[in-house]
């Protein structure tokens, strides 16, 4: 396994949290992650992610969908809000998105610049 051994307690401990087996859950996240749990931005590790249109468009309604679908955030279908290949990338997203979601703050991402 490619994590080290602060991830694989992290993973264990929520896996545990949700009454999963750590087993199962470490092998799905390594085979989902391609045992990568972390992206360097900056100065800062931060979790992979990947940015997903077609869910980001369900959580919004009225004004803040459409705002969101104008800016290439969102859509009604997977597919058409495409994911960058860097994560550097995908954290600029989520920082365009940021507006679209004054109801549900998130804090920020470091030394990611997304406006």
């Amino acid at each position: 396994m490619a994590f080290d051994e602060q991830v694989v307690k992290d993973i264990t401990a929520a896996a545990k949290k949700m009454n999963l087996e750590p087993e199962a859950m470490l092998a799905v996240v390594e085979v989902e992650s391609g045992g990568k749990a972390y992206t360097r931005i900056g100065d800062q590790d931060l979790p992979l992610i990947r940015w997903e249109g077609h869910y980001f468009c369900r959580l919004l309604s009225g004004a803040k969908r459409a705002e969101a679908v104008r800016k290439g955030l969102a859509a009604a279908r997977y597919g058409i809000v495409k994911n960058t290949n860097s994560q550097s990338g995908r954290y600029a997203l989520l920082e365009r998105a940021r507006p679209s979601t004054r109801t549900r703050p998130w804090p920020p991402a470091p030394g990611v610049s997304g406006r």
